[in-house]
C-alpha cells in the first residue's frame, strides 16, 4: 500500500464512522463527531511525518545522484528543508479541514430534527432542505397518500439525508463539501508532488545549480501545457532561460515535478532550441 492508499483509508475509516453515528441520539452523536475529528488530526498527523519526509528523501537522493552525474559538487553543507515547511502547512490545511467535520454533522442533526418535527406536526409546507425540499416534499407526501407510518417515513427520511451527506462529503472548506476519501487522494497526491519538488530545489541549492527543468510526459493539461518540458533558471540570472516563476505542482492531482540539469547536459543531448526546451539527464 502507497502513502496516497494510506491516506484515503484513513479518511475512508473516518467517513464509515461519521455516518455511523449519524443515527445515534443527537447529543451523542455531537461528541462521537468531535472524538472522532480528535482521532482523524492524530493519524493525519503521523501519515504527514511519514510519508512527507519519505517522498522528500526519495526525490532528493535522485536530484543528488543528476547534480552528481552532471559533475556538480556540493558547495553548502546546510540549507533550508523545505520538505519540512511543507509538512508544516499541510498540517495546518488537514487540520482545518477536519475541523469542519462537527459543524456539517451539526447541520445534518438540525436537519433530521427538522423532517422529524415536520413529520410529526404534518405541516409539511413548513420544511425546507436545500436543493432537497421537492424530494422531501414528494417523499412525505407519498408516505401520507399510502398512509404509512410516522415512524417509517421518518426512517426512509434519515436515510435519505444520510445518503446526501455520504455524496457530498463530511468536509467543508471554502463553502464546498468535500468527500472524505477524495479528498485525502487529492491532497495526498499533491502534497507528496510538492516534496519531490521542494526537495529538488533544495538539492540545487545545495549544488549551486541554477537551472531545472519540467518533466516532461505529454500533458493534455491546459494549465500545464506551456510549462511542460521547459527549461527555467532558479535564479533568474540566466542570460537565455526565462526564470522559475511558477513550480509544480500547478494544480491540485498535477503529475509534473522538477529535474536538476546543466547548461553542459543541454548540449549533449542536443536539444536546445529557441522555445526553451532540453534533454535533462
Amino acid at each position: 500500500m502507497n502513502d496516497i492508499e494510506r491516506l484515503e483509508r484513513i479518511y475512508g475509516a473516518a467517513g464509515r464512522e461519521l455516518r455511523r453515528i449519524l443515527s445515534l441520539e443527537p447529543g451523542v452523536a455531537r461528541v462521537r463527531a468531535r472524538e472522532i475529528v480528535k482521532v482523524l488530526n492524530m493519524a493525519v498527523d503521523k501519515w504527514a511525518n511519514d510519508a512527507i519526509p519519505r517522498a522528500y528523501t526519495k526525490a532528493a537522493r535522485t536530484a543528488r545522484t543528476s547534480l552528481e552525474i552532471l559533475g556538480k559538487k556540493p558547495r553548502r553543507r546546510t540549507f533550508v528543508d523545505r520538505g519540512r515547511i511543507l509538512r508544516d502547512n499541510l498540517m495546518v490545511g488537514l487540520i482545518r479541514a477536519n475541523n469542519s467535520i462537527p459543524a456539517v454533522v451539526d447541520e445534518y442533526l438540525a436537519a433530521t430534527a427538522l423532517v422529524i418535527r415536520t413529520v410529526e406536526t404534518a405541516q409539511l409546507q413548513e420544511f425546507t432542505y436545500s436543493d432537497s425540499e421537492e424530494k422531501i416534499l414528494r417523499m412525505a407526501r407519498k408516505a401520507v397518500a399510502k398512509q404509512e407510518s410516522r415512524k417509517t417515513l421518518e426512517n426512509q427520511l434519515r436515510s435519505y439525508l444520510i445518503k446526501q451527506i455520504e455524496d457530498d462529503g463530511f468536509l467543508k472548506i471554502n463553502d464546498r463539501n468535500y468527500n472524505m476519501k477524495k479528498y485525502a487522494e487529492m491532497v495526498s497526491r499533491t502534497a507528496l508532488r510538492e516534496a519531490q519538488t521542494e526537495a529538488t530545489l533544495d538539492l540545487c541549492e545545495q549544488y549551486d545549480n541554477d537551472l531545472v527543468q519540467w518533466s516532461d510526459h505529454g500533458t493534455v493539461c491546459e494549465i500545464c501545457i506551456e510549462f511542460e518540458g521547459k527549461i527555467y533558471s532558479i535564479s533568474g540570472k540566466s542570460l537565455e532561460y526565462p526564470m522559475l516563476e511558477r513550480e509544480p505542482p500547478a494544480h491540485p492531482n498535477c503529475e509534473h515535478s522538477l529535474l536538476p540539469t546543466s547548461d553542459i547536459a543541454i548540449e549533449v543531448m542536443g536539444r536546445r532550441d529557441l522555445g526553451g526546451r532540453a534533454g535533462y539527464l
